[in-house]
């Protein structure tokens, strides 16, 4: 028995830990959020199901959730998954989406409370235009913190 012993415990433990970065894959449910009817609030919009096997990356899928896939030039994850950059096509800045105070604001919290409420590790969101920061009339192309959202992801 005890020949067997050492390569069965050394089995186990590889298993264990080649299983491991496969659970944090699972799948699970996103929850996408934009304005209610009367645009003073966000609110859930939906719930999709997501898994990195079937989806790719979640800043992608959750790009496409809220429809802002047009606009997207490009993105990057930080390694340890605390900042996000989010480099938008400078169509934005004429498109519908970000017209208005409100629209604008709207905008950049869906964003905001729909990454951050998924992404629990997340802290900082950078956006950015052409891959400058800039600002607009009713947004600006620069950071947010998980810090400035703490009543909206209560």
């Amino acid at each position: 028995m005890k020949k067997w012993t050492k390569p069965f415990i050394a089995t186990m433990i590889a298993l264990s830990l080649m299983t491991a970065p496969l659970a944090a894959h699972a799948s699970q449910q996103l929850t996408i959020y934009a304005p209610n009817k009367m645009a003073t609030k966000l609110v859930v919009e939906h719930k999709s199901p997501y898994s990195y096997a079937k989806n790719g990356s979640m800043t992608k899928f959750l790009m496409h959730e809220l429809h802002y896939t047009h606009y997207v030039k490009g993105y990057a994850v930080s390694k340890s998954e605390k900042t996000i950059t989010l480099n938008f096509k400078s169509s934005l800045a004429t498109s519908q989406v970000v017209q208005g105070s409100t629209g604008g604001q709207f905008f950049t919290d869906r964003i905001a409370v729909t990454f951050f409420k998924n992404m629990p590790k997340l802290q900082t969101i950078y956006f950015r235009l052409d891959g400058k920061k800039t600002s607009l009339d009713h947004v600006n192309f620069t950071s947010i913190q998980r810090s400035n959202y703490k009543k909206m992801l209560k």
